[in-house]
């Protein structure tokens, strides 16, 4: 269990890493390396579940989200 300013602090770190990411994709798909740009993309989105998880205290406590831990984020982000 990591406590309140370590889980902050790491939820940051992967925003901030979702955003550069993304960022990179963009440039590659201007570049036309659409295949590498899709894998960028889908890290990003990785690290920004990763981070809406550990917002979420109820995480698992594995790195696999089960597919009804996931449907309660969307759910969640939904309702927002």
């Amino acid at each position: 269990m990591i406590n309140p300013v370590e889980r902050e602090s790491l939820i940051k770190y992967r925003l901030d890493q979702a955003y550069d990411t993304i960022e990179l994709a963009d440039f590659l798909i201007k570049s036309g390396k659409l295949i590498v740009a899709v894998n960028r993309i889908y890290y990003g989105m990785f690290c920004a579940l990763t981070a809406l998880t550990l917002k979420d205290e109820s995480t698992p406590k594995t790195n696999y989200l089960t597919p009804s831990h996931k449907n309660n984020i969307i759910r969640k982000l939904v309702s927002r």
